[in-house]
This record gives structure tokens, C-alpha cells and sequence, in this order.
């Protein structure tokens, strides 16, 4: 099958398979997800991208392995509208496993540390979507609490604070980004 030659690809580049179409990557402060999703009953396929954070204080489980869990997601676009690769011919993986090459593995690369991703973030960045590329298409919520968890780690409890309260004012409905966001507001108070 196809798919097997990308992940022999992926699994050559350090990824561990966790199935036939998910595999991942970890290191002490991110997992890395590529994700090879089927359209139906087709053999096109969308290449989805996950990657989270790992906080010793908050993560009393397993990071998550598959790219659905991520806080971090991503698909890589295609050539054509629909971001679908075929995978038809030897030439149709080629050009998937460049893209995976040229976008995924570079994407990632930018995932090196939890300092050179968070560090540089303030509530205001946050606010104004001054943020990375590669954060964009994160909740403002979601990356508020990932920040919030960051700069906890990081004993910066002025910070930790200033994003809790951002999160809790950003949150919605999400009741469980609230209760996180208001826990640490009362530990801190």
C-alpha cells in the first residue's frame, strides 16, 4: 500500500509508527504527529501535522501520539483546492513525501523548545494575533493556557497569571479551559 512508503519515509526521519497511518515523534518537551487521513473510500489522502507541548507540572499522562490530540495542528496544503494528495502512482508519492520534506519537517523544526516557543509571547501579542506562523491556527484560549503553563514552569508566576486571566477572558464556553485558567488565578491570589 501506499501509505507504507511514506511511513518508511517518516520512520527514516526518527517517527514511530502508532498504526498504519499515524505516527509520531518525541523528545522531552514536544510530540511531534503526522497524520495520513484517508478521504472515504478514495485513495486521496490529507496529511494532517500535530504537536504538544509537554508540561511536567500539568501532564500526569502520556502525551498524546496521534495528531487528532494535539493542542498544535496542522495540514499541509496540497496543489490543488481541495489539499487532497493522491496517491495513485510512484510519482504521486514522491511528490507527498516532498511536501511532507519541505513543509511537515520544517514545521516541526520550529517546535525545538518550549523556550523558543513560548518565551517570547505576551498577553498583548496573543491578543493582537502577533504570534508565529506556526501558532496561528491555535484557539487564542487553547495557546493562553499552553502559555499560562509555560511561564508556570518557568516560575514567571507575574506572566502565568497575566495569560490566566487573558484565557479565563477568552474562554467561552470551553468550562474546562475555565476551570484551569481560574484554578491558577485562585493559587496565585
Amino acid at each position: 500500500m501506499r501509505i507504507k512508503e511514506i511511513g518508511d519515509f517518516l520512520i527514516g526521519n526518527g517517527f514511530q509508527s502508532n498504526g498504519k497511518s499515524d505516527f509520531f515523534k518525541e523528545n522531552d518537551e514536544f510530540t511531534k504527529c503526522v497524520n495520513i487521513q484517508r478521504k472515504s473510500s478514495t485513495n486521496v489522502f490529507f496529511i494532517n501535522l500535530g504537536v504538544d507541548p509537554v508540561f511536567k507540572r500539568y501532564d500526569d499522562k502520556d502525551s498524546p501520539r496521534k495528531e487528532i490530540h494535539c493542542y498544535i495542528r496542522h495540514r499541509i496544503s496540497s496543489d490543488n483546492e481541495f489539499d487532497v494528495f493522491p496517491l495513485n502512482t510512484d510519482d504521486d508519492v514522491d511528490i507527498t513525501i516532498n511536501r511532507i520534506k519541505y513543509e511537515a519537517l520544517p514545521f516541526f523544526d520550529f517546535f525545538s523548545t518550549l523556550n523558543k516557543v513560548f518565551s517570547s509571547i505576551t498577553v498583548k501579542d496573543l491578543d493582537e494575533g502577533a504570534i508565529p506562523q506556526q501558532l496561528q491556527s491555535v484557539a487564542r484560549a487553547r495557546l493562553a493556557l499552553m502559555c499560562m503553563r509555560y511561564f508556570t514552569a518557568t516560575k514567571n508566576i507575574a506572566q502565568a497569571y497575566e495569560f490566566a486571566k487573558y484565557g479565563l477572558s477568552v474562554a467561552g464556553m470551553a468550562s474546562g479551559l475555565k476551570k484551569e485558567f481560574t484554578n491558577m488565578i485562585k493559587e496565585i491570589e
